[in-house]
């Protein structure tokens, strides 16, 4: 027989009756009951950042009961973390494995004690994810006075870069995008 409570209930057995032909000269009482627990864990999940891709960014849960909680969280894409020993109101540190605008939601709840799950939700964390930028300098050379000679900057990451490098004595600067 399938249930479906809304909420915690108590199934005990009240009488058992042969409804055969034959009558029964004994018949055994009620046996036992058995309780099945409705869970209502809901959390909420917030934060927003902009972070580069191999950082983490703070994120924010706040839970309806008493934990602690293991909460899995993920960004649609399946990728997806899991944080322990929650309590309400807890930070969490969420490392993107990705770029792009991210939108982390919460996909399971499971309180601890009882070790049973829900789903139940709102809220999203919103992070945009840059890939790092970076410049490294190269051209060593040996030159005679009044010759010149190449620096290149190897430019990596995206959109445009205010590079200012230093002879020692004069600091020097230009823009510039990284090729593609």
């Amino acid at each position: 027989v399938n249930v479906s409570p809304t909420a915690t209930t108590t199934y005990s057995i009240l009488n058992v009756i042969d409804k055969g032909t034959v009558p029964v000269p004994c018949e055994s009482g009620p046996q036992g009951d058995i309780t099945i627990i409705v869970t209502n864990h809901v959390a909420g999940l917030s934060g927003n950042a902009t972070i580069c891709l191999g950082e983490c960014f703070p994120a924010f849960v706040s839970f309806n009961g008493d934990g602690p909680y293991t909460i899995t969280v993920g960004d649609g894409n399946g990728n997806n973390q899991s944080f322990s020993g929650l309590l309400d109101q807890a930070e969490i540190c969420i490392t993107p494995a990705v770029t792009g605008t991210l939108h982390y939601t919460i996909l399971q709840i499971v309180d601890e004690p009882t070790n049973t799950a829900s789903s139940d939700s709102y809220g999203d964390a919103i992070v945009n994810v840059v890939q790092q930028k970076s410049v490294t300098i190269s051209g060593n050379s040996t030159i005679c006075e009044g010759q010149s000679s190449s620096i290149v900057f190897d430019l990596v990451g995206t959109g445009t870069f205010n590079v200012v490098y230093t002879d020692g004595t004069t600091d020097y600067s230009f823009n510039a995008s990284a090729a593609s």
